[in-house]
């Protein structure tokens, strides 16, 4: 039987993962793009671990699921406790595997924002219809899309991180790497409801 200790473990899990395929990609020399391989984690962990915790991975999906009282906020404190724990454990994994952190500038300006939180809010989209459908086994390709979608189309104006744990765990935490995310995950939360007459 899954329990909630079970959930937690699987989103410092899906954390990690996803955090250490950014910092690779962002380090050395692998055949595909930080796109790429953020969405492809992303939606092999909805495949595997979607039907233990949701695979949020992201502190802000897992914010904008509570406002939408998807999640309790004991569970969504929790969850994003794990998810930050996990981005950390890759962060110093991914220091001694290659020897160095990611360069990343890290910028405040409205633009950056907006770029985040646009990003991040196509990804909340995708996983709020994955959570509404309750379908894990067939979501993998719409939240892993969605973020490939999010990373390509911020990518021109932002780090296109997406991720307050990503963020942490390759050293670029910032008042807009932080606060975009959530604030586009929240809006797009509540739209993909109104979008099917939920509110």
């Amino acid at each position: 039987m899954i329990s909630q200790h079970h959930q937690y473990a699987a989103e410092a899990f899906g954390a990690f993962c996803i955090t250490l395929a950014v910092y690779a990609t962002l380090v050395s020399d692998l055949p595909i793009s930080t796109p790429v391989a953020a969405g492809l984690t992303l939606g092999i962990l909805v495949y595997t671990i979607g039907k233990i915790s949701g695979a949020h991975v992201n502190p802000a999906v897992t914010i904008a699921l509570a406002s939408r009282q998807k999640i309790s906020l004991l569970d969504a404190g929790f969850y994003i406790v794990a998810q930050i724990l996990g981005a950390l454990g890759a962060m110093f994994l991914g220091g001694w595997l290659f020897g160095s952190a990611p360069e990343v500038v890290i910028n405040n300006n409205m633009t950056v924002f907006v770029a985040e939180a646009l990003g991040a809010g196509l990804l909340a989209f995708g996983v709020a219809t994955a959570v509404r459908n309750n379908d894990y086994q067939s979501s993998g390709l719409i939240v892993g899309g969605s973020l490939f979608l999010g990373i390509t189309l911020a990518a021109g104006a932002s780090n296109a991180i997406l991720n307050p744990a990503v963020a942490i765990g390759l050293g670029a935490a910032s008042a807009t790497h932080i606060i975009a995310p959530i604030v586009g995950a929240i809006i797009a939360a509540w739209l993909n409801a109104w979008l099917y007459a939920e509110v």
